[in-house]
């Protein structure tokens, strides 16, 4: 089984954000808005003290970007302790993200053919989609 921790760093790998560090085992990311993904606090580790210090600088870095601040709790930590802190204050549950993966071995080596295209279709393309699938 390939450890969770690094199916999530290659998620973040191929969804790249404009900022990213790491506070404390939490990574904050920014992408001005254009995925949850790209811009949330990812608490990879459990973090039970502290935890008023450790939300105000989150929000304080989002809300130097002039964005909501956004928490991905993610299924394979326990951030129960986090997740009643949150429920207790301000933040409502939004939806859940799912990350899937496939191990590609020799049984998935097809030849793969690539396109070529301007940045302008690829981002009407794809925000078509993304609202397509909201409705």
């Amino acid at each position: 089984m390939i450890d969770p921790i690094n199916i999530e760093l290659a998620s973040y790998a191929s969804w790249p954000a404009f900022e990213q560090i790491n506070y404390f085992g939490w990574i904050l990311r920014f992408a001005n808005g254009h995925s949850k993904r790209a811009n949330s606090v990812n608490p990879l580790t459990p973090i039970n003290a502290n935890l008023p210090a450790m939300i105000r600088y989150c929000e304080s870095f989002y809300k130097e970007r002039s964005q909501s601040t956004v928490f991905r709790l993610l299924s394979f930590v326990d951030n129960s302790t986090l997740d009643c802190y949150l429920a207790e204050t301000e933040y409502a549950y939004i939806d859940p993200s799912l990350v899937l993966y496939q191990k590609l071995d020799s049984i998935y080596n097809h030849s793969v053919s690539l396109i070529a295209t301007d940045r302008e279709s690829w981002v009407r393309t794809y925000c078509e989609i993304a609202f397509y699938q909201s409705n």
